[in-house]
């Protein structure tokens, strides 16, 4: 079972601990459009400073290589750190 199904439909495991676990982690987890989306609560030094929540799209582990691959080509080679960042802002893969 996984967040997504019990998202879609209410269905948990049959296994206590893995059931409370996937109930606790739902919470930071969105379905849109039929999509499952991290909700990215950045962390913040100062108390006073207020940050939105960021949806990030969650990637299966079959396209992860892909993505990386095409922003790397597709923004003119820029450096690993630029790179990292700018994927992480907008996707999430546990």
């Amino acid at each position: 079972m996984s967040i997504f199904e019990y998202l879609e439909n209410g269905s948990l495991p049959d296994d206590d601990t893995t059931s409370r676990k996937t109930v606790a982690e739902s919470e930071h987890y969105t379905l849109l459009d039929h999509k499952l989306y991290h909700l990215h609560t950045p962390r913040q030094k100062q108390k006073a400073k207020l940050q939105a929540v960021t949806q990030q799209l969650c990637l299966p582990r079959t396209m992860r290589d892909a993505v990386i691959k095409a922003y790397h080509d597709n923004n003119s080679h820029i450096e690993f750190d630029k790179l990292y960042g700018s994927i992480r802002s907008k996707y999430y893969w546990p």
